[in-house]
C-alpha cells in the first residue's frame, strides 16, 4: 500500500504562517530543512517543516515544533 505524503510549498507555508516567503526561507535555513521534493522547480517541504515554520513565525515556544531542527543539531538553551 502506498503512503500518503503531505507536502507544502513555500507559498502555502507563507500563507499559513502569515509571513512573507522570504521570512519562511530564513526560518527554513535556520532549522536546516531540505525540500522533500522539488516539483516543477518549486521546493515542497514535509508537513513537519511547515509546522515548525508556523510555530516559529507565531512565536509558539510552548510547541514541540518550535525547537525542532532538521540538520541533526539540537537547540541548547
Amino acid at each position: 500500500m502506498t503512503k500518503t505524503v503531505h507536502l507544502e510549498s513555500l507559498g502555502h507555508i507563507a500563507v499559513l504562517a502569515e509571513i512573507p516567503v522570504v521570512e519562511v526561507q530564513k526560518i527554513i535555513a535556520e532549522i536546516g530543512a531540505e525540500p522533500a521534493y522539488t516539483i516543477n522547480g518549486v521546493p515542497h517541504f514535509d508537513s513537519a517543516v511547515a509546522g515548525t515554520v508556523i510555530a516559529r513565525a507565531k512565536g509558539w515556544t510552548d510547541q514541540a515544533a518550535y525547537s525542532r531542527r532538521f540538520d541533526g543539531e539540537e537547540i541548547r538553551s
